[in-house]
């Protein structure tokens, strides 16, 4: 189960029975499903390359679902040099997510021991990513957008940013497509 708020809602209380997401863009245009994107990683993260990795992983699949032509970057590198990477692979448009918050809030009922006050946030394993559009050609900012995920407090072990963020990722995918119907 998962639930989602359309983009331009406000966040507010939940039981939080399930894993939710939330999707926040301005974006009021999409991209052909012939558009070539490049995604890429900033230069200064501050998290590990295996979570990168397993964050990129998951990402890149949502948008090759919808786009015939994604590349990923190997490293993580300047802007500068991200945009002169997609430019060299002719790529339209350069996506460079950034992790901004990750919090695992539980990880099993051994943790209640020590802490009552933990019940509050029981499962309240919580990512946000940030994913910002460049158009390769100007460099221009083209869009910002928060992927803002939640698990379930029924969940008593910690998921992993990725497993958060796939249903956002995935809605991510198909709100920037024109065709909304994944490619076969």
């Amino acid at each position: 189960m998962t639930g989602c708020v359309a983009p331009g809602f406000s966040k507010g209380p939940s039981l939080g029975l399930a894993d939710q997401f939330q999707l926040h863009t301005r974006r009021y245009w999409t991209l052909s499903d012939h558009s070539h994107l490049y995604l890429a990683y900033p230069a200064q993260l501050t998290y590990s390359r295996s979570l990168r990795t397993r964050l990129q992983s998951h990402f890149s699949g949502s948008l090759e679902r919808h786009f015939a032509g994604v590349e990923v970057a190997l490293d993580p590198h300047s802007l500068a040099d991200n945009l002169r990477l997609a430019r060299e692979r002719q790529a339209d448009f350069l996506l460079v997510p950034t992790l901004l918050d990750m919090e695992n809030r539980l990880d099993s009922w051994l943790d209640l021991e020590d802490d009552l006050e933990s019940l509050a946030g029981m499962g309240g394993d919580r990512a946000e990513l940030k994913i910002v559009v460049y158009d390769v050609m100007s460099g221009d900012v083209m869009d910002v957008s928060i992927i803002s995920a939640k698990g379930s407090w029924l969940n008593m072990s910690g998921q992993r940013p990725e497993s958060l963020l796939s249903a956002g990722f995935e809605l991510y995918a198909r709100s920037l497509r024109a065709n909304q119907a994944a490619r076969p």
